[in-house]
């Protein structure tokens, strides 16, 4: 009866000690680039952390080029679910939940009678659900590297997928 206490705390602490702190994330600013389908995209991209295991990220890219729909601006929001948390080492592997706002023109000519040729302009903006999952390590001087990929489509347009590289400096981790 008395070594069941022992055997239980035991259990309990021994896990505790021998886990490694996990690091904890900073904010960050840096640059992005993904080639994939149907396009590449590049741009600039900021994260904050929501707590030990989830970032919120942020990134304005340019998509291009495509020839239908002429695809600008792109603006994503994404939280970044690390179910484990960060390692100790700075390394992560984590589950991507977004999504991605284009804003895309289509043009059609129209031919009239006497050869008078008009172009209409149809624009609208995508939203673009995305999912993905991602890799990366936070060094502790603070510079932050990975690689994503997630993929997305908007209703009857035709889908992306993306293989993404970012670098990312914010403070050195504690």
């Amino acid at each position: 009866m008395r070594g069941k206490p022992v055997a239980l705390a035991f259990l309990l602490v021994v896990p505790l000690a021998a886990s490694p702190s996990r690091a904890q994330d900073a904010p960050a600013i840096g640059v992005t680039g993904a080639v994939g389908f149907p396009a590449f995209k590049g741009g600039v991209r900021v994260s904050t952390p929501l707590g030990p295991k989830a970032n919120l990220d942020f990134e304005v890219a340019r998509i291009g080029p495509m020839s239908e729909p002429a695809l600008g601006p792109a603006f994503t929001g994404d939280v970044r679910w690390m179910r484990g948390g960060r390692q100790h080492s700075g390394a992560s592997r984590y589950w991507i939940f977004g999504a991605m706002f284009v804003d895309a023109k289509w043009l059609t000519p129209v031919v009239y009678p006497g050869h008078v040729v008009r172009t209409l302009e149809d624009r609208r903006t995508l939203v673009v659900p995305r999912i993905g999952y991602g890799w990366d390590h936070v060094s502790r001087r603070g510079p932050r590297a990975g690689f994503e990929i997630s993929t997305g489509a908007a209703g009857e347009e035709e889908g992306f997928i993306f293989a993404n590289v970012f670098v990312m400096w914010g403070p050195p981790r504690k």
